[in-house]
């Protein structure tokens, strides 16, 4: 009976031994850089602002959709707090731009028409670690938040729009890969909103 009793010890200690030093193993703070492609800032409202303008400006019947060619790019800025094992809270931001030109109604041409849009964004953000061995981490992650955006349209036949707005900004990292060592490490994410369709960059934690 002693013998049991002191191996339920032994099982117990090590067991908590072992889960302080997988807690002990993952630093409470993470801080990050990303740049990312494909952002949100051409989209939501942005769109249908420029819609707008086009059934108003240039001519297309209303309802109608003017062809938009959208590049839009995204640097972010991240901090993350551990708070257990998989989960992790913190804040996104960052500053989007897209750039894009437009074709006039019945005008095949995209030379001197275009739309630029630039935006600072704030977002609160969870993220939640799914998968962890050794040097990989998968994760997802939800933000919501505010951007602060610019929408400028110019034409070369009609009268332009320079406009200042408030929106909400989101984003969600579906999927997410980090690869490297404890405190150091580079990331790949794929998912949607004002971080990009792709998104990458490094981690650092401490």
């Amino acid at each position: 009976m002693k013998r049991v009793s002191l191996s339920l010890i032994v099982i117990v200690f090590t067991c908590s031994c072992l889960a302080q030093n997988t807690s002990d193993a993952i630093p409470e703070n993470e801080i990050g850089i990303s740049i990312g492609f494909g952002s949100q800032v051409m989209n939501d409202g942005s769109y249908t602002d420029l819609r707008h303008y086009a059934e108003r400006q240039l001519g297309w019947e209303e309802g109608g959709t003017p062809h938009f060619f959208n590049i839009g790019l995204s640097l972010g800025v991240e901090y993350y707090r551990q708070i257990s094992n998989p989960i992790a809270l913190g804040v996104t931001a960052g500053y989007a731009v897209a750039n894009c030109s437009y074709e006039e109604k019945n005008v095949n041409a995209f030379d001197d028409n275009s739309v630029d849009l630039t935006s600072i964004y704030v977002m609160p953000t969870v993220r939640w670690t799914w998968f962890r061995y050794n040097k990989v981490r998968l994760y997802s992650r939800g933000c919501l938040g505010v951007r602060w955006q610019n929408v400028k349209i110019s034409s070369h036949e009609h009268d332009g729009l320079d406009k200042n707005e408030t929106k909400l900004a989101y984003h969600l990292g579906a999927a997410g890969a980090e690869l490297g060592h404890k405190n150091a490490h580079v990331f790949f994410e794929v998912g949607y909103g004002m971080c990009g369709v792709v998104n990458m960059g490094f981690h650092f934690a401490f």
